[in-house]
């Protein structure tokens, strides 16, 4: 009943005022310096993303309720987050559109995040399916150990910056 058409992380959906998407910077790498010992959950703070973009390819006799999963793995298959969406499906429109916000990126491992799409019908309720796969390559960039950093006056160090985000919706 429903296509995937597009579906894709990036750093921002934009939706215009006459209802068009907009998706800037997709996102493929993600490059962090860490020390080498970071540990394996730990997360990012980094505003970002999920557009799913669907077409209703038939009819449907009466509204069909729709859930649409998103699922952020970690290299090692762990879940590092996840976040379900509910639509109404339809006659009234061809195109459903979700936009999942996502304030923190799992960057304690390196390797593939993958980041999936499941759907599944409630009425009747039907098993989750897999509609999408995106993988995104998290690259470790280790911290020298401090005996190898070159020594700064501590007139010229960068003070360090408190930073806040919120919790998943």
């Amino acid at each position: 009943m429903l296509k995937l058409l597009v579906y894709a992380p990036c750093e921002k959906v934009i939706v215009s005022n006459d209802g068009l998407a907009s998706l800037i910077a997709v996102m493929e790498t993600i490059n962090v310096t860490v020390p080498a010992d970071v540990p394996p959950e730990v997360f990012a703070p980094m505003n970002w993303q999920i557009l799913s973009l669907w077409h209703r390819s038939q009819d449907v006799e009466q509204p069909v309720e729709i859930e649409e999963r998103t699922d952020v793995l970690r290299p090692d298959g762990s879940m590092a987050s996840s976040s379900t969406t509910r639509k109404t499906i339809t006659n009234d429109h061809l195109m459903y559109r979700t936009i999942v916000n996502m304030p923190v990126f799992p960057i304690g491992q390196s390797g593939y995040v993958w980041v999936k799409c499941f759907t599944r019908q409630l009425n009747p309720e039907t098993e989750w399916i897999v509609a999408a796969e995106f993988p995104l390559l998290v690259k470790h960039n280790p911290i020298p150990p401090a005996a190898e950093q070159p020594e700064q006056p501590a007139a010229e160090q960068p003070a360090a910056a408190a930073e806040s985000t919120e919790a998943p919706n």
